[in-house]
């Protein structure tokens, strides 16, 4: 058996999260945030900066655990996951090329 497509009405725990970060934490960096209906209890916001501090602010507001780093291809991102309010947050920042994993603390660094 098949399951069902999911309904916009199924992705509301997201939504309605989204809509009280929007309105509790209007005051941070800006950010992209994906809500998809193949995960419908997960919020992703990402950081396109070039600056860990954003990051960092988001995770700090979201009480987030400390996040991994990682590398591949010359590319380098932050991530880490959690609940909020029964949501599955991940929050993923893009580091630009020049900023290394070498910056960040070792227990950071995935292996």
């Amino acid at each position: 058996m098949t399951n069902p497509i999911p309904q916009v009405r199924d992705l509301s725990a997201p939504v309605l999260l989204l809509s009280h970060l929007h309105t509790t934490l209007a005051h941070l960096p800006g950010a992209t945030f994906h809500i998809s209906p193949i995960y419908p209890d997960r919020l992703e916001i990402s950081l396109h900066d070039d600056r860990q501090a954003a990051f960092d602010v988001w995770r700090q507001a979201l009480a987030l655990p400390e996040p991994t780093g990682h590398h591949f291809s010359g590319s380098s991102w932050l991530r880490t996951r959690g609940p909020v309010w029964d949501v599955e947050v991940e929050l993923i920042g893009y580091l630009t090329p020049d900023v290394s994993l070498a910056v960040l603390p070792a227990e950071w660094v995935a292996a």
